[in-house]
Order: structure tokens, then sequence, then C-alpha cells
């Protein structure tokens, strides 16, 4: 099985290009997160809305169809943990934060370590504001050192 591979967004006036680089393995924890269910909102993978596509539970809907090889590998529910939302073409993933893709995932590979290593400048793997809503919230997660100031400043 070819490495993973990095893989940049089609652009409208170019064909993708994609480059080959090394994985890293990493121990996985067990982590217990929803089962895979059609979200109450659709998405349309072809066209993704990517302001849809910040609540993990969206981006965990479009692994419905996800190939039963790839998911012996990688679980998508730790895909979507990390921002990404399956294209619907073979094990090909993309950030919903930096548009980043991801493919060719094989046993060992870390969603986290995998987004972070071909895309370090995302915002939600370097903790920045996204919007992102995480499975067991319903509201986006908030990381701000002037709102903890203002929190801070407000318990004084």
């Amino acid at each position: 099985m070819p490495p993973l591979q990095r893989v940049f967004p089609p652009s409208s006036s170019s064909s993708s290009s994609s480059a080959v680089e090394p994985s890293a393995s990493a121990a996985g924890l067990s982590v217990q997160r929803p089962s895979i269910t059609s979200s109450s909102a659709s998405v349309d993978r072809s066209r993704p809305d990517f302001l849809q596509l910040q609540s993990e539970s969206v981006r965990l809907s479009t692994f419905h169809d996800w190939p039963e090889s790839a998911g012996r590998i990688v679980d998508p529910r730790d895909l979507a943990a990390k921002g990404f939302f399956y294209t619907g073409h073979a094990d090909r993933v993309q950030c919903a934060f930096c548009r980043g893709c991801l493919r060719n995932w094989k046993p060992g590979d870390s969603p986290a370590d995998e987004h972070r290593r071909h895309f370090h400048d995302c915002p939600l793997m370097r903790g920045a504001v996204t919007g992102n809503v995480p499975s067991d919230s319903a509201t986006p997660v908030v990381r701000s050192a002037s709102l903890y100031s203002i929190q801070k400043f407000a318990i004084q």
C-alpha cells in the first residue's frame, strides 16, 4: 500500500497535485464517542459547506459510506474529531478548517499526528479559535486569552 499522501485541494484553475511523505506511527487511545449516524444536516461532499462542517457530528455523518478496509485502519470518529470529513473518494479526507486533504492511510497512522505533520498551520491543530463544535458540546469551543482574562477579572 502506498504511504499516506498529502493532497492539495483542487483549485478551480488547475488539477490537484500530491506530495508523498512517509507516515508516522502513533499509539492510539481508546475513547468512546458517538457512533456514525446520519446527521440532520445533509452534506454535499462535492461542494462542501465548510460552515456546516464546523460541527464534529456533521463531519462524522459524511463517513456513512467509509470503506470497510479503511475503517480497519483508522476510525472515522477519530478523523471527525480531528477536523476531517470524508470526501467520498477511496480513503481521502479533508479538513473543514485548513482544507488540507490526506489519503492512503495505513496501520499505525494517527489522524492527529498526520494532520499536524502535513498541515502544521491548521488553526484547529494550533488550538486557535475555529468555531469547531465537538460532538459532546452544543456550543463552539472558544479558546481566547482575552475571554479568559475577562472571566478571571469578573471572578475577582
